[in-house]
């Protein structure tokens, strides 16, 4: 589908860098800030320099994760984060 419409998919340009406890079973917006503060890591910044990024999340709790991931990505240059998740917790 990538080539039929033309987009590059990177799926190791972001990478987790700590093993956290899931985002559901934290209980308010600050603890699920706090625990995925940092948790992310670009090796190579020139990757995502200039471009728009999609980012795909499986379940969407807090927004905590696709906002970090969205900083990161700015901080190196991404000229466009969009964010899209599969599902919404309870």
């Amino acid at each position: 589908m990538s080539k039929r419409l033309k987009l590059d998919i990177n799926l190791f340009g972001l990478k987790k860098i700590i093993d956290t406890k899931p985002q559901v079973q934290m209980s308010d917006f600050k603890s699920r800030a706090r625990n995925v503060k940092n948790l992310f890591r670009i090796d190579d910044k020139k990757t995502f320099s200039g471009k728009t990024v999609l980012l795909i999340d499986d379940v969407y709790t807090s927004g905590s994760n696709i906002t970090e991931c969205s900083k990161q990505l700015i901080d190196s240059g991404a000229k466009n984060v969009l964010g899209l998740t599969l599902a919404r917790a309870a």
